[in-house]
């Protein structure tokens, strides 16, 4: 779980760096300033989506975790109780 969680972190850092990166080559573009924020407008949705997609598969993950380790407490459960 811990080498996911920095995975996750380094790749929203990467993440953050590129659209970083899109943006301001994008304001530095030669293009009019409308249709400059047209791309910035369709990027920032673009991004909000996978953010979404991103957090959508945290939950799914932590979910997956909880399930695990419910179960695992209760076959320990079962266990002490058979053992009495």
């Amino acid at each position: 779980m811990a080498n996911s969680n920095n995975a996750a972190k380094v790749l929203s850092i990467l993440l953050l760096g590129a659209a970083a990166g899109v943006t301001l080559g994008m304001l530095f573009a030669p293009d009019k300033g409308c249709k400059t924020r047209g791309k910035i407008f369709r990027k920032g949705e673009q991004s909000a989506e996978e953010l979404q997609d991103r957090f959508d598969q945290f939950l799914d993950e932590m979910k997956r975790e909880f399930d695990t380790m419910k179960d695992d407490a209760e076959t320990f459960i079962k266990k002490k109780i058979e053992s009495i």
